[in-house]
């Protein structure tokens, strides 16, 4: 069932088609027309960009690249809501500020900012538009079916947990260091079967962590990243769109698995599912969608119908304000789509953001679209876009085999370097999907193949995806909507395969090191069948066990050890034991031998 957001929308824009050179979409309101967004050659950078035609009303004016300090006397005026007081607020992780607005923008109105700027000749001067929030029009939902209780991992210690089955195949080469990490989606199924969420897997297919999405909503893209030096564990969760983007928050939570911080609501816009990238500083670029209604009758499309604006933001994750704020409308033309419009009215997903990727001085950030076939590198300072991969107008002539469609997950491996997804559908394009690296020649303007990554089977991705170089030399690749994960070796042999249950699916599947340690204690629970005492015990998260001991007793302050250590077995380990004692515990012990914890004491 369609979850309806807060999008944007304009009451009436119409889209006209450009000439085959032009790389920028002009859209008519009225009288007014807004091209290109100029670029401006001073600090600082500003947001909403000069020319934004679908500016949010609760946009904030954001200045980046300059101290507050340094930022004169600031005047904002609305062609129907006035001028407007406000208050600087700023950044903690770069230099800049936001002024926030008293109140909020109008609908269709056109905003204009005027900043003096300290020790410089002349105002800063710059005007953008305003769009209206409404929901988005799309297809019929279909609900994805339900497995039985064989695709459900159960526990008797952690009876709250049926996280899904995963099972692994492999050999001929040494792995990556390290777990995997994989949100999955779309099943078990039914909330009494199963749960589905992000989740941490050992090689041999079992659960080291767990946490159950909440109930109506989906997890995507879980994985460590690192903030303010310290690793934290990232993804997002929301309401996932039937045309294929979110509405929701990025959670970061700590080593201890306590959340720690949450990026959401950023000029009144919830988060995008696609991607969110930390930087260094301590701020995240994410994905945002936004809708307008428009006149597609210039595609084939209806008169009266609506597209989406594929945003990226900068977020400030301590304050929240947004740094920069960049819009897909008015630096990609609508005609540079590999799609078309539906003719019965969904709305036209046109661009598609779905991966971010930061020069290691951030000064530029790649952007890929599915649906335009590119990348777009875009220099942060002025939203101008410095180069294109692919698509009707790629900056570099594609050799044989470097070409892709509806790439997933574009990363800058280093200036000349870039690797991708190949979905190569849906619709389809290709036989197989791949993992693909291509070289970019500058002086010649080429794209050539350096490196395609494909599955023994064919494996066709309609949609999702992505490509990891892991520090041993292998490659891992999330296969999207086919329930798999590959690990290939140097040579690029698959050496390793993650299977999911029945239709379950992962939007990226990553192999990372990760060390976690719960704040929690150990869960056990003693059961007692045809005479014989077996003490379950588990630990959701915890990744420095390998050995578990059993102490019990004839009182909960009187334990002792009843045998050896049992080596740990998977997410739960059984352990029988043999005590005339009514009272019992489990110990946890690290390789060194170190007790990490002991669980609480039970009754036998």
């Amino acid at each position: 069932m369609q979850q309806p957001g807060r999008v944007l929308v304009f009451a009436t824009i119409r889209l006209k088609p450009r000439p085959r050179h032009a790389l920028v979409l002009p859209i008519a309101l009225g009288a007014l027309a807004l091209g290109a967004a100029p670029a401006l050659a001073i600090e600082p950078s500003v947001s909403p960009e000069p020319g934004t035609p679908d500016a949010s009303p609760l946009s904030q004016i954001s200045f980046r690249g300059v101290p507050a300090r340094q930022l004169g006397p600031i005047s904002v005026t609305g062609s129907r809501t006035g001028r407007h007081s406000g208050h600087l607020e700023g950044y903690a992780s770069r230099p800049g500020a936001s002024f926030l607005v008293n109140g909020s923008f109008r609908a269709h109105e056109t905003v204009t900012v005027r900043l003096a700027r300290k020790g410089r000749v002349g105002p800063l001067r710059w005007s953008f538009r305003v769009a209206h929030l409404v929901g988005a029009s799309t297809p019929p939902h279909q609900a994805g079916g339900g497995l039985t209780t064989q695709g459900v991992q159960v526990f008797q210690s952690r009876p709250d947990l049926r996280p899904p089955y995963f099972a692994t195949a492999g050999g001929g080469g040494p792995l990556g260091p390290g777990q995997v990490f994989v949100a999955a989606i779309r099943g078990p199924g039914s909330p009494m079967y199963g749960q589905f969420g992000p989740s941490i897997i050992d090689n041999n297919g079992s659960t080291v962590w767990f946490r159950p999405a909440r109930p109506g909503d989906e997890a995507f893209d879980f994985h460590p990243q690192t903030l303010f030096g310290k690793p934290v564990l990232t993804w997002w969760e929301g309401h996932l769109s039937p045309i294929g983007f979110g509405e929701g928050d990025w959670v970061i939570a700590n080593d201890a698995y306590q959340e720690v911080g949450r990026i959401r609501d950023g000029n009144g816009l919830r988060p995008d599912l696609h991607d969110m990238v930390i930087t260094p500083q301590g701020s995240a670029f994410v994905t945002v969608y936004e809708t307008l209604a428009a006149n597609l009758r210039h595609f084939r499309g209806p008169s009266r119908g609506s597209i989406l604006d594929s945003l990226v933001q900068e977020v400030d994750i301590k304050t929240g304000l947004v740094m920069w704020e960049w819009h897909s409308l008015g630096h990609v033309a609508v005609a540079d789509s590999m799609l078309s419009p539906d003719p019965k009215g969904a709305t036209f997903d046109a661009f598609h953001t779905n991966s971010i990727d930061l020069s290691p001085d951030g000064g530029t950030v790649l952007i890929g679209m599915r649906n335009t076939w590119a990348g777009y590198l875009v220099n942060v300072a002025d939203g101008a876009i410095t180069w294109r991969l692919g698509g009707r107008h790629s900056t570099f002539a594609l050799g044989k085999g470097a070409g892709f469609a509806y790439q997933h997950d574009m990363r800058l491996i280093n200036p000349r370097l870039v690797r991708m997804f190949d979905n190569e559908a849906t619709p389809k394009v290709g036989p197989r999907s791949r993992g693909l690296t291509v070289r970019l020649n500058f002086s010649r303007h080429q794209g050539t193949l350096v490196r395609e990554l494909r599955h023994t089977g064919t494996v066709l991705s309609g949609s999702q995806g992505n490509v990891e170089s892991l520090t041993n030399g292998n490659t891992f690749v999330g296969w999207g909507a086919p329930p798999l994960a590959t690990e290939f070796s140097r040579t690029g042999k698959g050496i390793f395969d993650l299977r999911f249950p029945g239709a379950d699916e992962s939007y990226r599947s990553y192999r990372f090191v990760w060390a976690g340690h719960p704040k929690t204690i150990p869960d056990v629970v003693a059961k007692r069948v045809k005479g014989r005492l077996t003490a379950y015990v588990s630990w959701n998260g915890a990744t420095e066990v390998v050995a578990w001991q059993v102490i019990a007793g004839a009182s909960a302050t009187a334990l002792a050890p009843t045998g050896r250590p049992v080596l740990r077995s998977g997410f739960e380990t059984a352990i029988p034991v043999s005590t005339s004692g009514h009272f019992l515990a489990v110990r946890a012990y690290a390789a060194d031998g170190a007790l990490l914890a002991t669980s609480k004491v039970v009754k036998v």
